[in-house]
């Protein structure tokens, strides 16, 4: 991932086949508790017990390091991860 972040590839951080409304409203908060640079800590205080950071979401949290900026797909249902 780092030789994709180095080069200022785009990532999708999609949210397709998400049924469960409840399941995307939590999905669309971490991503923004990432962006605000919330620690893991403070993520982990939302959700429910015993769940831990995906691999997908530390990989949202690299991607903020890195500078990348967000924005929502509303047709595709994805985030749409840039660096300026």
């Amino acid at each position: 991932m780092q030789s994709y972040i180095e080069r200022g590839v785009p990532f999708e951080y999609s949210l397709k086949g998400i049924e469960k409304v409840d399941d995307i409203e939590r999905k669309h908060q971490v991503v923004k508790l990432i962006w605000e640079g919330k620690s893991e800590t403070e993520i982990l205080a939302i959700l429910p017990p015993d769940t831990k950071l995906s691999t997908r979401w530390k990989e949202l949290v690299e991607l903020y390091k890195a500078g990348y900026q967000k924005m929502f797909d509303e047709i595709n249902h994805a985030y749409i991860l840039i660096k300026p």
